[in-house]
């Protein structure tokens, strides 16, 4: 009897977690600033996740680790981390990244910070 309970207990687990397959090509659908969703969708080069914890992201190749509600890309010559965003997976083929920029005043040095939202759909 524990070990029936064990097992519907790793079941249990395992349906719960929100793992989504990001690897495949991936296409920007749409594009939020300041919460203020852009009529025009940019041009952005897609995004293309390999099999072996690679991204062709803007045309660059790096490494990629999701952990929790964040990617994190890397340089491949050295590890360096280039880009860290947060990312939320609405379905099997979508995803939003969340990342900020940050934009300084010259005249008084203040920092605006935009949020950015990118909407990305999976290319079949």
């Amino acid at each position: 009897m524990k070990n029936v309970l064990i097992i519907l207990f790793i079941i249990f687990i395992s349906s719960c977690s929100n793992k989504v397959e990001l690897i495949g090509d991936w296409k920007i659908n749409g594009f939020i600033v300041n919460e203020i969703k852009s009529e025009i969708t940019p041009n952005f080069s897609p995004i293309f996740f390999k099999t072996d914890s690679l991204v062709i992201y803007f045309s660059q190749l790096n490494r990629y680790s999701v952990k929790r509600d964040s990617i994190f890309l890397y340089e491949l010559e050295n590890d360096k981390m280039i880009n860290k965003m947060g990312i939320e997976f609405v379905d099997k083929n979508n995803f939003n990244l969340h990342y900020t920029r940050y934009l300084k005043n010259p005249d008084n040095d203040s920092i605006k910070t935009i949020p950015y939202e990118s909407q990305w759909t999976k290319v079949n």
